[in-house]
This record gives C-alpha cells, structure tokens and sequence, in this order.
C-alpha cells in the first residue's frame, strides 16, 4: 500500500478544516447565550397550566337588530357565493378582451 503524497494546496486545506471548528465555537458559543440559551422560560410566560381540548365554545356575536335565523345564513351564504362566481366571470371576460384585443 503506498502513501499518497500531499500538496502544499492540500496541506493548507487539511490544516484550515482542523482549525476552522476550534475558531467558531466561541462565536457559537457567544451567539447562544445572548440569544438566552440555557435558561428555562416555562414558568414566565405561562399563567395556567391547561391541559387537553378547549370545549368551551364562545358564544356567537349577531348584529342587535339581526332576525335572521340559521336557514336564513345559509341562504345568505349561498346567494353571496353566487355573487361572487359572477364577478369572477365578469373580471374574465373582461381580462379576455383586454389580452385579446
């Protein structure tokens, strides 16, 4: 087995890929206690230790003089999404002629 002989340019790589971990660390090191690394923060910013699913609902908000009972969202919902289907169409016809013309 023979030993392969390295170059200068080799050389000065290998030793820049040894020393390059040794110099960075400190920096790292630096980076992480600033940033406040290390310190437990669980028990400054929870108020209430709450566990499993939230089951509470909140409460709808209706405008006050509202007399409009689910049906009648329902069919609002269903005429605004037809609304909107009609300018979509409208606003493609309308950017068809514009490219097109």
């Amino acid at each position: 087995m023979e030993k392969k002989k390295m170059t200068i340019k080799e050389l000065k790589q290998r030793r820049m890929l040894l020393v390059l971990p040794i110099l960075t660390l400190p920096f790292i090191t630096i980076l992480f206690w600033t940033l406040g690394g290390g310190k437990d923060t669980t028990n400054v910013n929870i108020k209430e230790d709450k566990r499993g699913f939230n089951i509470v609902l909140p409460d709808p908000k209706f405008k006050e003089d509202s007399t409009l009972d689910k049906m009648s969202y329902y069919d609002q919902a269903a005429i605004d999404s037809l609304k909107l289907q009609e300018q979509i169409k409208k606003r493609s016809k309308l950017l068809n002629y514009w490219i097109f013309s």
